[in-house]
């Protein structure tokens, strides 16, 4: 529904947010208000549980949609990490830019990442081709996740020697080409 265009509030997102970690099996998930006190943001323990990974499916297709869902959405950054309220404008968004910690966390914090069945990697990694084409990284509330975001592509890349389908070794590739071309300066020593 959020994908097709439905209105939604900051609240509500976050409260999405809090369940969705929940279900794919990240620990240590809590609600942290912000210094302002009006909001809050979902703190939760990168690692997964691998025990969850039959719930993932149904998942990753919806996140999928709403991360590439093209409505505009004003996000502050003390919504997705601690920040001063001083410096807490609303940045223009999508509405999906508020799961894109959660898809990163995904895509690192998972072990069973080669066990989850093929459309469901194909899937998480498509999201990240639409994450670095469609997201504002470089936006307030979104920059700190530059490093997860390096980190979800080198864990990208490591999966083509493993043995992949062709579609999902190609589908890596072309995004550490994508992370290569979109920020040459922090690619640093990517090898392909």
């Amino acid at each position: 529904m959020i994908s097709s265009g439905i209105n939604v509030d900051l609240l509500t997102l976050l409260k999405l947010k809090t369940r969705l970690v929940h279900i794919l099996g990240f620990s240590s998930v809590s609600a942290i208000p912000s210094s302002a006190g009006q909001i809050f943001y979902v703190a939760f323990e990168h690692k997964r549980a691998t025990a969850s990974s039959c719930d993932v499916s149904p998942c990753i297709d919806e996140l999928f949609s709403v991360l590439d869902a093209s409505h505009p959405f004003s996000l502050v950054a003390s919504a997705m990490s601690e920040s001063l309220p001083p410096n807490d404008a609303p940045a223009p968004l999508l509405v999906g830019s508020i799961f894109v910690d959660v898809l990163l966390a995904l895509i690192t914090g998972s072990e069973d990442l080669l066990d989850m069945p093929f459309l469901t990697t194909k899937r998480l990694i498509e999201s990240l081709l639409v994450v670095m084409y469609k997201h504002d990284m470089e936006s307030r509330p979104l920059r700190h996740l530059q490093g997860s975001l390096r980190r979800a592509v080198l864990r990208v890349l490591s999966l083509v020697p493993t043995g992949l389908s062709y579609e999902l070794r190609q589908l890596s590739l072309t995004v550490a080409q994508t992370y290569i071309k979109l920020w040459p300066n922090t690619s640093g020593s990517f090898v392909l």
